[in-house]
């Protein structure tokens, strides 16, 4: 009502431009709709295409007065033709998004390559409205499935050894806890751990009974494992006093490595599955070391860090008894949270590569080489 009296305060053809220019405005925010849906995640450039096209269709609409006396007198179109204009001008600003993310070089998603064999990633990642949701990639980038819907943010996915569940973390209930959906049954979602304090970073046993995590609810960070039915809870690094975190289960269900992090430094260590007196895997030999992952084989041991001298994080492979540091990765980008797959001849990774603008999913050759990017998000 109150829209309608300031329109009637202002002469009639700029009514009808601001009327064209909302009009506008929202075709083209349903052609960005349109367009996240089909892309999935923007790169830096396409969401700066986005941006910066809302102004343009709020200037085209302002001008609509302008084009529809341009073109009766070209004789394109027939006199009295306002609404043909602003139907031409609304048609155009739902249809720029859209083929703009699809077809415009530089702005458009190319076809990324496959990674070798094909494997099954869960992963959490942010669309345009910001948010961190659970996907499952299943072999390729075309075959993406969006398992959470919820303002909440949901982080940290783990696929369960036979791949028919998710472990991962949501603020859904107010502070981070452990959830477990079943991927044929995203709705299907049970909670498992419901603390004041914060859990995060689950990790399956090699059997599926059992989820490691990572809880400050004993006043620091320890590493915890209960029984994926709830049960069973047991701190695993009671008697710590540094800070324990991102727990990875060993294939053979005996071990599970971990980060520590203390007095500024940070270091991987291996503690027995049932408990017990960890060991030191990292002594010294890079900086602020953190995120381990076993490999499927069981004898070695992914993790990201800072190599002497570096300003930013590597990834570095090492066998479980400490020996055989590989640094893996040392481009001038930073690289993180490293996974196993294609019967360990691969590590998935996040890296920063600038021409990119910001974190994307790359493979590389476990024992070091040129990384390719096969997921954006």
């Amino acid at each position: 009502m109150a829209a309608g009296i300031l329109l009637r305060g202002i002469k009639p053809s700029s009514r009808r431009s601001i009327i064209t220019a909302a009009c506008c405005l929202l075709a083209w925010a349903t052609g960005i709709a349109v367009a996240l849906q089909l892309v999935k995640f923007p790169t830096i450039a396409m969401s700066a295409f986005f941006l910066v096209g809302l102004a343009a269709a709020a200037l085209l609409g302002l001008l609509t007065e302008r084009l529809a006396r341009f073109l009766e007198a070209t004789d394109v179109i027939a006199r009295s033709t306002r609404v043909q204009a602003t139907a031409l001008l609304t048609l155009f600003a739902l249809a720029a998004p859209i083929l703009g993310s699809r077809n415009v070089p530089g702005i458009r998603l190319s076809p990324l390559p496959d990674p070798p064999g094909h494997p099954t990633i869960a992963f959490s990642a942010s669309g345009f409205d910001g948010n961190p949701e659970i996907y499952l990639m299943r072999g390729s980038a075309r075959d993406l499935t969006r398992l959470t819907f919820d303002p909440a943010y949901d982080l940290w996915p783990a696929l369960s050894p036979d791949g028919s569940e998710v472990a991962f973390v949501s603020t859904r209930d107010g502070d981070p806890d452990v959830y477990v959906l079943r991927v044929d049954d995203p709705g299907s979602i049970r909670q498992l751990t419901d603390e004041p304090g914060n859990d995060f970073a689950p990790a399956w046993s090699p059997d599926g009974t059992k989820i490691a995590f990572t809880s400050v609810r004993a006043g620091n960070a320890d590493i915890w494992t209960l029984d994926v039915n709830g049960g069973d809870l047991s701190n695993l690094t009671a008697r710590s006093l540094a800070d324990d975190s991102e727990p990875s289960w060993s294939p053979d269900g005996t071990a599970i490595a971990f980060a520590r992090s203390r007095g500024g430094v940070g270091t991987i260590w291996i503690v027995p599955a049932p408990g017990g007196h960890p060991s030191l895997l990292t002594a010294g030999s890079v900086r602020w070391t953190t995120r381990p992952q076993w490999s499927q084989d069981g004898t070695g041991i992914c993790f990201d860090g800072f190599a002497q001298g570096a300003v930013r994080s590597d990834i570095f492979t090492i066998r479980p008894d400490g020996t055989g540091l590989v640094r893996v990765t040392s481009d001038p980008s930073a690289e993180s949270y490293c996974h196993w797959f294609d019967h360990d001849r691969y590590l998935w990774l996040v890296s920063d590569l600038p021409d990119l603008g910001y974190d994307f999913a790359f493979y590389v050759p476990s024992s070091g080489g040129e990384i390719t990017l096969f997921l954006r998000g």
